[in-house]
């Protein structure tokens, strides 16, 4: 199982079951990545939107988003949620 598949099958697919838990060295390095993937994401959304970064940058924005570690962050997510299979399935 993995995240995709849960968010496939329910209906709030924005959530994440609150069973869902990182440890403590996990949370502190995904709430790291996250702060700054948010604040950049933040930024850049008003850049194209207003127009002081044109649409042709998407790519190097996407790169940017790469670069401070979403993947990592993607995988702590995923390690969190197996946690929570597993404690499901016993």
């Amino acid at each position: 199982a993995n995240w995709e598949s849960w968010v496939t099958r329910n209906s709030d697919a924005d959530k994440i079951p609150s069973l869902v838990t990182m440890n403590v060295d996990e949370s502190r390095e995904y709430s790291d990545i996250m702060s700054k993937v948010n604040n950049y994401v933040e930024e850049q959304v008003y850049a194209f939107i207003f127009g002081e970064t044109p649409i042709e940058e998407f790519d190097n924005f996407v790169k940017q988003i790469e670069n401070l570690g979403i993947a990592r962050a993607c995988e702590i997510k995923q390690a969190a949620y197996d946690r929570y299979i597993a404690r499901s399935a016993k």
